[in-house]
C-alpha cells in the first residue's frame, strides 16, 4: 500500500526545562502536518544529521494524529512520515526533509532597550553589555552598530559579557546570537537599541559690538554645535522692562545680522548652544546700546575717526614722561653769585579724571615729579594741580578743551659761591609758589586710530609758599606748548608722542648783606627751559 501526502503545516519548538550541560540539553518539538484518508496511525522518523553530513541512526515514533510531539537535543534532523491503514499495513516513506531545532533566543539585561546613558564630560565611555546564558551555547555573536556607521564591532565571545569603547553622542544598535554544537544557534537573533548622551555643551562666547553702529553680532562656536537658539530683547524707556523683539530657533551660523529698521536704545542678546544628542548650553547674554537713526558704514566711519580723540567717558588715569636736557639760569644777588648750566633732567606725570557720560564738564588732578644731575648730584622736585574742563565740538573732527584751576609748583634754586678756577661752590634750595593755571588743548582726528594734539599752559604765581631767605615771591608767568600725535589702541587705551616746551621761572626779593645795599626793585631769579620729548599715555576705566 503506498500513500502520499504533504509534510508540515506548522513547526513550533517549546523550551524545555534548562539543563547547564549542553548534550542533555532539550527542546519540546512539536509537527503538525496534513491528514492522510483512511490513515489510523502515522509512523514519525527522525535522524540527527552530523556537521559532516552522516546521518544518525533512526528515531520512530508512533501517533494516532496528525501531530507529534517530543524532546530533541538542538542540532539539524531529517524527518520522514508514513501512515497505516485499519490493517496496520505502512505506505511509503515520504521524502526526508530537513529541519533544525535551535537554541533558545538571548535575553538582555544590560543596557536595556531605549536606555539613555549619560556620557558625563567624556568623549567616550566603556560600556559593559550583558545577557541571560543560553542552555546549549558555547558562545555568543557580539554586534554593536552606530547610527551613522562610523563605529561596528562584531565579536565572538564565550562569556555572557562584553566591554566596548564606544563615542557619545550616538544611537547605537547591538545584537546577540547564541551558538552550540554543530553550528546551531538561537531561533532569533535579540536585537536592542541604546543612546550615549554627550557632555554639555560648552557657552558660546558673545563679541560685544566695538560701537553703537550695530549691524550684526558674532559669538565663538563652541565644540559639538549643530544650531543656536536667538532671543533679542530691548528695554522699554516708558515701563523700564525687558521685551521681547525676535526669537530665531535653528540657527546655524554664529552671526546675528541686527535689522537696521530696529530703533535705537538698550538691547539684550541671549544665545542658547545645542548639539545632536547634547545637553543645551547655559544661555549666554550681552547687553549692548545701538545708535538711533543711520547706523551704515559711512556714518560709523566718520563717528570712529572722531572717537580718536572722543574717548573718554567715566573715570580715565594718565600717565607722561619728558626727557630732555634743560637749561637752568640763577642769579643770587645777595652773594653777587650767578649759576647757568645744561644737565639732564625729565619729568614724570601721573594723574586721574572724569568726564561723566555725554558730558561736556569733566576734571583732572595731577601730580608731577622733576629732576636733573647736576655737579654730580640729582636734584628733584614736585607741583600738584586741578583743573576743571570744558570740552566743544569744533566741526566733525575736532574739539576743544579748556582747562582752568588751582596748582602748586616747587623751583630748585642753585645758589652758588664765586670762586676763581673750579673751586666754587653751589648750595641746593627750593623756592614754592601756587597760583592760577589756564589751559588749552585742541584734539583732532586723522582716522579711526591716528590723530594730534596741540597744548598750551600758562602758570602764575600770586601765592609765595617757601622761598631760601623767607622773603615773597615776585608774581611771574610759566608756561608750557606741546605738540603730539595721538594713536588709539583700543577704546580704552590711547598714546601720544611728541615736543614739549617748557619754561619755569620764579623771582623773590634779595636781602641787604654786608656792605651791599640792594635796591628795592632787585630779586634773586631762577629760570628752567627745555625742549622735551613726550610720552603720554591715557586710559579709561
Amino acid at each position: 500500500m503506498r500513500l502520499v501526502f504533504g509534510i508540515f503545516i506548522t513547526l513550533t519548538l517549546l523550551t524545555a526545562a534548562k539543563s547547564a550541560l549542553a548534550e542533555t540539553y532539550r527542546r519540546d518539538v512539536s509537527f503538525e502536518f496534513e491528514e492522510v484518508t483512511d490513515a489510523k496511525t502515522y509512523d514519525v522518523e527522525i535522524r540527527s544529521v552530523a556537521k559532516d553530513g552522516t546521518l544518525g541512526k533512526p528515531m520512530i515514533f508512533k501517533t494516532k494524529e496528525a501531530i507529534w510531539s517530543g524532546k530533541l537535543v538542538p542540532g539539524k534532523y531529517t524527518m520522514s512520515l508514513r501512515a497505516r491503514d485499519m490493517r496496520g499495513v505502512p505506505g511509503d516513506w515520504s521524502p526526508p526533509a530537513e529541519f533544525n531545532v535551535n537554541l533558545d533566543p538571548v535575553k538582555i539585561k544590560s543596557p536595556l532597550a531605549k536606555a539613555q546613558i549619560k556620557g558625563n564630560d567624556a568623549e567616550e565611555i566603556s560600556q559593559k553589555f550583558e545577557w541571560e546564558p543560553v542552555n546549549g551555547a558555547g558562545e555568543y555573536r557580539f554586534e554593536l552598530t552606530s547610527e551613522d556607521g562610523k563605529t561596528q564591532i562584531i565579536e565572538t565571545v564565550k562569556d555572557t559579557h562584553f566591554t566596548a569603547k564606544v563615542p557619545v553622542a550616538k544611537n547605537y544598535t547591538w545584537k546577540i546570537t547564541g551558538f552550540g554544537q554543530n553550528d546551531m544557534q538561537s531561533d532569533s537573533v535579540t536585537v536592542s537599541e541604546f543612546a550615549v548622551i554627550g557632555k554639555k555643551i560648552s557657552a558660546p562666547k558673545i563679541t560685544a559690538p566695538e560701537t553703537e553702529f550695530v549691524r550684526e553680532i558674532k559669538w565663538s562656536r563652541p565644540d559639538n554645535v549643530d544650531k543656536y537658539d536667538l532671543t533679542l530683547s530691548r528695554i522699554n524707556p516708558a515701563t523700564k522692562r525687558w521685551e521681547k523683539v525676535l526669537v530665531q530657533e535653528e540657527v546655524k551660523d554664529e552671526t546675528f545680522n541686527f535689522d537696521e529698521k530696529h530703533p535705537g536704545g538698550t538691547y539684550r542678546l541671549e544665545v542658547k548652544a545645542k548639539g545632536n544628542m547634547r545637553t543645551d548650553s547655559e544661555t549666554a547674554k550681552i547687553n549692548f546700546k545701538v545708535i538711533n537713526g543711520n547706523r551704515s558704514p559711512a556714518a560709523e566711519y566718520t563717528a570712529l575717526v572722531r572717537k580718536s580723540i572722543d574717548r573718554l567717558t567715566g573715570w580715565y588715569g594718565i600717565a607722561s614722561y619728558l626727557i630732555t636736557k634743560i637749561n637752568y639760569h640763577g642769579e643770587t644777588l645777595e652773594n653777587n653769585a650767578k649759576t647757568t648750566n645744561s644737565v639732564l633732567g625729565g619729568t614724570g606725570r601721573v594723574g586721574a579724571g572724569y568726564f561723566s557720560p555725554n558730558d561736556i564738564w569733566g576734571f583732572v588732578g595731577i601730580v608731577d615729579m622733576s629732576g636733573f644731575i647736576m655737579y654730580g648730584s640729582n636734584h628733584t622736585y614736585s607741583s600738584i594741580e586741578m583743573n576743571g574742563i570744558r570740552r566743544f565740538v569744533v566741526g566733525d573732527l575736532g574739539e576743544a578743551r579748556v582747562l582752568a584751576g588751582l596748582y602748586y609748583k616747587e623751583i630748585p634754586q642753585l645758589i652758588g659761591t664765586p670762586a676763581v678756577g673750579t673751586n666754587g661752590t653751589v648750595e641746593f634750595s627750593q623756592t614754592a609758589v601756587a597760583g592760577p593755571h589756564v589751559g588749552g588743548e585742541y584734539w583732532h582726528s586723522l582716522s579711526p586710530k591716528l590723530g594730534f594734539q596741540v597744548n598750551a599752559h600758562i602758570y602764575y604765581n600770586l601765592f609765595t609758599m617757601k622761598t631760601p631767605n623767607g622773603n615773597s615771591a615776585d608774581p611771574r608767568m610759566s608756561y608750557q606748548l606741546g605738540l603730539m600725535g595721538s594713536y588709539r589702541f583700543n577704546n580704552r587705551f590711547t598714546g601720544l608722542m611728541g615736543l614739549t616746551q617748557k619754561m619755569d621761572q620764579v623771582a623773590y626779593k634779595a636781602n641787604k648783606t654786608g656792605a651791599t645795599t640792594e635796591a628795592p626793585g632787585d630779586f634773586n631769579t631762577t629760570q628752567i627751559t627745555g625742549q622735551y620729548l613726550s610720552f603720554f599715555a591715557e586710559y579709561g576705566f
